[in-house]
């Protein structure tokens, strides 16, 4: 076999479409090899053209200086409350935490106090908590978040905003959402006096790298089944920054899954289960603020005036860590940040299946023609060719990035071209070698 393989031309071109047979079915199944190859073609392109940042959301960062500064942690609570009243005052458009107030606080009310008016307060209610929830609900501008737990525990989040359903009914369309049962989150308290209250969880990839986030969680019964969808905090975030009083709205595609969440103005294409790809700005252009210097009254109006404010851990010891493309060590909060930065441009990434059919078509073109025109060209006249082919490939997944979102990679293509290029040439020259002999 070996033989008729190296003489015969017939049995070389048998043997280059098997591979190349195999190499579009890799490309339709999408082995976990292939998609690190697309991850580092999107990722490549992310920080060579990353996102400008348009300075509408600034970070006040919980550093080392400010643990020191508070002396205590956590701090009480009406510190938390007296923040939130400069902020606002500042003219802050939203406030949101980057952290849940799990438990009741518990200390004794100071002496010559006396309990902050608010409705339908629950019984028990401390001083601190009921201070931390007045200044919250007369800012109308705060969003809390929740996460999902494994503990198991009955904690119901609260939506503030309701959900309609386009293209399939609710229980068609939420099933395709990451969901959970179980979900902690605020003490209830100050959960009903925020303006708005979203999820704050992340997917990451299998390389935990976070490149895609759930625009909706869905909370299941005992039976698995999805009884409630809840928006993401940065879509809450600007729900209350832009005093967006509409429901949100779940699209369907036409050929199953989600295709689009969208509220007021802003539409956000997803995939199929309801996850939107992060197009990260990194830290360039995003101003960060010591919380220190907003409880010193350091920090001038204007780095707070019609911006969004996150609050959340940045030190090296402090908050989560979400690697990014851009930054091994992005922090939780700089990814909700990104997340809303990123809704409030409009500039979206876009993988669909057309773009991934489009991918084995130039595989298939490109291919072929080599190993059919591999015997009729002069080597370095089809070595020239096939490297102008990868790099014209290159130069439109480019372009198609820059200017459309799309997410084209012409890594796979160009790299099963050259692979059955290199063995039709190997080949052929022992083929021709023989043959003279």
């Amino acid at each position: 076999m070996i033989d008729q393989l190296v003489t015969s031309h017939r049995s070389q071109v048998s043997f280059l479409i098997a591979l190349l047979v195999i190499a579009t079915t890799a490309l339709l199944f999408q082995p976990e090899f292939v998609k690190k190859i697309h991850q580092y073609s999107f990722d490549s392109y992310n920080r060579i053209l990353h996102r400008k940042n348009d300075n509408k959301v600034v970070i006040l960062s919980l550093d080392q200086a400010s643990h020191q500064h508070m002396g205590v942690w956590p701090p009480p609570r009406d510190m938390w409350g007296d923040i939130i009243e400069t902020i606002t005052q500042m003219g802050a458009k939203a406030v949101v935490f980057d952290f849940i107030f799990m438990h009741p606080e518990r200390a004794a009310m100071p002496e010559g106090k006396s309990m902050p008016p608010l409705a339908d307060m629950p019984e028990g209610t401390s001083y601190y908590d009921a201070y931390f929830a007045h200044k919250i609900h007369g800012s109308k501008k705060v969003a809390l978040p929740f996460l999902t737990a494994r503990l198991d525990r009955e904690q119901i989040p609260v939506r503030k905003m309701d959900i309609i359903y386009h293209g399939g009914s609710r229980g068609n369309l939420s099933r395709y959402f990451y969901a959970n049962q179980h979900y902690i989150g605020s003490i209830p308290v100050l959960v009903n006096a925020a303006a708005g209250t979203g999820h704050a969880n992340f997917v990451t990839e299998s390389d935990g790298i976070l490149r895609r986030c759930p625009i909706m969680m869905g909370r299941t019964n005992a039976d698995n089944q999805v009884v409630d969808l809840y928006p993401a905090l940065s879509l809450e975030v600007i729900r209350v920054a832009e005093g967006i009083t509409t429901p949100y709205h779940v699209t369907g595609s036409p050929t199953g899954g989600i295709e689009s969440v969208s509220f007021g103005p802003y539409t956000i294409p997803t995939d199929m289960y309801g996850r939107a790809r992060i197009y990260y700005a990194g830290r360039q252009g995003r101003e960060y603020i010591s919380l220190r210097e907003v409880i010193q009254g350091k920090v001038d109006r204007s780095h707070i005036d019609g911006k969004i404010v996150y609050i959340g851990a940045i030190s090296e010891n402090m908050g989560d860590v979400k690697p990014s493309p851009l930054d091994p060590v992005m922090r939780g909060v700089e990814a909700h940040a990104e997340i809303t930065e990123q809704i409030l441009s409009g500039k979206f990434l876009h993988r669909t299946d057309v773009m991934m059919a489009g991918e084995i078509i130039i595989m298939l073109g490109t291919t072929l023609a080599v190993i059919f025109f591999v015997q009729r060209m002069h080597t370095l006249v089809m070595v020239a060719s096939v490297g102008l082919l990868v790099v014209l490939e290159m130069l439109a997944g480019f372009l198609a990035f820059q200017y459309k979102g799309w997410l084209f990679d012409p890594l796979c293509p160009a790299i099963i071209t050259t692979i059955i290029f290199m063995l039709a040439a190997i080949l052929d020259a022992l083929r021709t070698k023989i043959v003279s002999n």
